[in-house]
């Protein structure tokens, strides 16, 4: 795919959630096992990896990445509202002002 111009490109990955499972290369039949959490956490950031590594190369993509929450839902110890957010590419002195999910789009909208 070619993309002319400015664009913006939203990506949800659902990951990583129950049931742990991305074809042949991680599955497992546990849906509430807090290791296989972890597991399947290393496993998306290995791929995460590799594709931000491509991306990045170039340094001409602006990036975030955010989660919905943290570790909460099937028994650990982290709070629900624990997340992480990262950026890339954008303007510390923005980022500055990103106080909750509603300022990622004055962020957006700012770096076009």
């Amino acid at each position: 795919m070619k993309i002319k111009g400015k664009s913006f490109i939203y990506a949800h990955l659902f990951m990583p959630h129950d049931p742990y499972q991305y074809f042949n290369e991680f599955t497992t039949s546990s849906k509430t096992n807090p290791n296989k959490y972890f597991d399947y956490w290393k496993f998306t950031n290995s791929k995460l990896d590799v594709f931000l590594t491509k991306l990045t190369k170039e340094n001409k993509y602006r990036i975030i990445i955010t989660g919905d929450h943290g570790y909460g839902n099937i028994g650990g110890s982290f709070k629900a509202e624990d997340t992480f957010t990262a950026f890339y590419g954008f303007d510390s002195t923005a980022i500055k002002n990103i106080h909750s999910v509603q300022d990622l789009g004055n962020l957006i909208n700012g770096s076009f």
